[in-house]
C-alpha cells in the first residue's frame, strides 16, 4: 500500500565495494580474521528515498549513508560499511534495513560472514625432567579454538619431521641426546 503519495522502494540490495551485487542470504568470505571488509547497501526507487541502517544480527552498526533524490522526490540510497572482521563476526549476520513511510515493515537484505580464526591457545606437554635412555616420552601438541583446525608440524631441532605425526608423538631418548622436539601451527 502507497501511503500519503509516496511510494514504496524498488529493492534493498547489497553490494561488495566494486559494486558487485552479493545474493541475498548468502554465505560471504571465508575471510581471515582482522581482514577490513566494506559492503554496500542500496535502495532505489522509494518516495521518500529510504533510509537505510546497518545491523550485526541484531546490534545496530554505523554505516555511512547518503542519498540522491530527484525532483520528483524518488532517488537513490547507499550506505557503506566497513568493518574489521574478528573471531566474534564468525558466523555474523550482516543486515541492512530499508526505513521508510512507506513500509509496514523494513525491506532487509543480509550476508553470513565466514572468518578463519587464529588459535585461541597452544600448548606442548610432555616429560620436563631428564629421561634415562631408552625410554619413551609422550609429547602431546595441542591447539585449540582455529578455525580451520590448525595443521600441527613437528620438529626434531630446526629438522621438520618426515613423515608427520599426528598431535601425539611418542620419543625414544637416545643416550647423550641433547636435541629438542617443539612443534608448531598454522590455520
Amino acid at each position: 500500500m502507497i501511503k500519503d503519495g509516496g511510494a514504496k522502494p524498488d529493492y534493498v540490495r547489497i553490494q561488495d565495494i566494486s559494486g558487485s551485487e552479493t545474493a541475498n542470504a548468502s554465505l560471504i568470505g571465508p575471510y581471515n580474521e582482522g581482514t577490513v571488509i566494506t559492503l554496500v547497501c542500496v535502495s532505489s526507487g522509494g518516495k521518500p528515498v529510504a533510509q537505510l541502517n546497518w545491523y550485526n544480527n541484531s546490534s545496530p552498526l554505523q554505516g555511512q549513508y547518503i542519498n540522491m533524490t530527484e525532483a520528483d522526490g524518488t532517488g537513490i540510497g547507499h550506505s557503506q560499511l566497513t568493518v574489521t572482521l574478528g573471531r566474534g563476526d564468525l558466523g555474523a549476520k550482516l543486515e541492512c534495513r530499508a526505513l521508510s513511510p512507506t513500509l509496514d515493515v523494513p525491506m532487509a537484505a543480509w550476508v553470513e560472514v565466514d572468518v578463519h580464526v587464529r588459535p585461541l591457545t597452544w600448548e606442548l606437554t610432555g616429560y620436563n625432567a631428564p629421561v634415562l635412555a631408552g625410554s619413551v616420552v609422550n609429547l602431546l601438541c595441542q591447539v585449540k579454538g582455529a578455525r580451520p583446525a590448525a595443521n600441527i608440524t613437528w620438529f626434531n631441532g630446526t629438522n621438520e619431521l618426515s613423515p608427520q605425526p599426528s598431535s601425539n608423538l611418542a620419543v625414544q631418548v637416545k643416550y647423550k641426546w641433547l636435541g629438542s622436539w617443539k612443534c608448531s601451527w598454522d590455520s
